[in-house]
């Protein structure tokens, strides 16, 4: 059988990060479920309280992706106040929140909002005055290292509508990512140094990866 050099040292790479433990255990990176609140309603990861229209709602020419989207405003000549929620556990680390908002509609009240808050601290407020930014889906990443001290936070989107005329925020693909992307382990980098250009730190990575899912 005639030998590969490449996985010869591939495999060197995986013995020896293994002995020393440095193989990645393997870890969750997405810490909202269901984001994209693909599981429709009644929906048991988000708490929904509304006055009036229901806030998830099945819409695939409107949703961002898949065929269901959360909804905040919509309703013509009435107040409209609603909150989606999910406590999230963020370990200490790297955090982002990310979300898609789009305002295809908004009246000339300034009064009309959609908040987005972690516990008491809100992060972001959205009024009329930004419909022409957020005319499409525009995605919007918040840092959370204040709050990675691995204790269970409150995310909760809420807003209130005058209804006169309508406004409407959509919110779509809303995620907590744990994970950045690490550069390669210097013992990637020298082993991919031997096994040709065609090789990269990354290919190690990728490969170690595999390794650690078959298992």
């Amino acid at each position: 059988m005639v030998c590969n050099i490449h996985l010869m040292i591939a495999c060197m790479v995986i013995a020896a990060t293994q002995a020393f433990g440095q193989v990645p255990a393997k870890v969750v990176c997405e810490v909202v479920q269901d984001g994209g609140f693909e599981t429709g309603r009644p929906n048991a990861t988000w708490q929904e309280v509304t006055t009036g229209l229901a806030v998830i709602n099945i819409d695939s020419l409107h949703a961002r992706t898949g065929s269901w989207l959360a909804v905040f405003g919509g309703q013509l000549f009435q107040l409209l106040e609603q909150s989606l929620e999910q406590p999230v556990l963020i370990p200490p680390g790297r955090a982002e929140l990310s979300y898609c908002l789009r305002i295809p509609e908004s009246s000339t009240d300034e009064l009309d909002h959609l908040a987005v808050r972690l516990d008491d601290v809100v992060l972001a407020e959205y009024t009329t005055a930004d419909q022409p930014v957020f005319a499409q889906y525009v995605r919007v990443v918040h840092n959370l290292s204040d709050w990675t001290d691995g204790m269970t936070h409150l995310l909760r989107f809420e807003s209130s509508v005058t209804g006169t005329p309508v406004t409407t925020f959509y919110l779509d693909d809303v995620s907590m990512n744990l994970c950045p992307s690490p550069a390669p382990p210097d013992l990637f980098r020298f082993a991919a140094r031997w096994m040709g250009a065609g090789w990269t730190g990354h290919d190690l990575v990728n490969l170690l990866e595999a390794w650690n899912v078959s298992e």
